[in-house]
Order: C-alpha cells, then structure tokens, then sequence
C-alpha cells in the first residue's frame, strides 16, 4: 500500500509539479486554494485522518503554514512535517519553523528529484520506527 502525502501549498503550479512527481510513489493530496488552503487541509484532516507526510507552504496566502502545524497538534494530529518556504533564513518565520523540530526546505534550492527523495527518506524513517526499528 502507497504511503499519503498530504501537500499544502497555494502555488498552483509548485503543488500540481509536486504531485505529478510523487504520485507515482505515494498517494497525494493536495490543497491548493489560495483563500482556503488552510481550511481545505483542516476538513482534509479532519475527514481522512493525519496522512504519513505533510508538505506546508509556510507562508500561504498571508496565513502561516505554522498556524495549521499548531492547529494540527491542539486536534492530536502529528504526522512528520516538511515546511516549504522561501522566506530568509534569519526571518522569524523560517526561525519558527525549524524550532518546532521539522524538516524545512527551502524553494530558492528547489530541486524536485532531491524533494522527492527527501520525502521517501522520511516515510522509509517513519515506517522504520514503526516497526520498532531506529533510524541513524
């Protein structure tokens, strides 16, 4: 059985590029409505249950993709996390990201053969400990 990839991005065109990549590996969702990314990824969440990977914009549409993180754990959602922004390394937002212990990778590196990787790095990492099995 695919592993679900839940992506969160309101650039249309990153999250279409996203899921044409690891569709082929995963079973993708996306939630890409500029107005509502946050409110689809919610119901999205709350419906289908916490997916094995989630992929936030950390900005999207002026609202923090750190507001759904936090949102995410207040309902007892914790799947693993990658934060995709653009923001500077020494903005508080980028700060914030990397201090709640998530993975954070930014666009201006973007290569999506490399992204795709890092995604199955990570499920392999949580399916692994799982099993009871401890990554190094």
């Amino acid at each position: 059985m695919k592993s679900s990839v839940l992506i969160v991005e309101d650039d249309r065109d990153m999250a279409e590029m996203l899921e044409l990549i690891l569709s082929a590996d995963f079973n993708v969702s996306v939630c890409t409505e500029k107005a509502h990314a946050i409110r689809l990824a919610k119901e999205h969440l709350t419906t289908h249950g916490a997916p094995d990977i989630m992929v936030i914009d950390l900005i999207i549409n002026g609202e923090g993709g750190l507001d759904l993180y936090q949102w995410m754990h207040e309902n007892d959602f914790y799947p693993p996390v990658i934060f995709l922004t653009g923001c500077h390394q020494h903005s508080p937002e980028f700060v914030a990201a990397v201090e709640t212990g998530e993975r954070v990778y930014e666009k201006d590196n973007f290569s999506s053969a490399r992204l795709a990787e890092f995604i199955r790095s990570m499920v392999a990492d949580t399916e692994g400990q799982e099993d009871g099995q401890v990554s190094l």
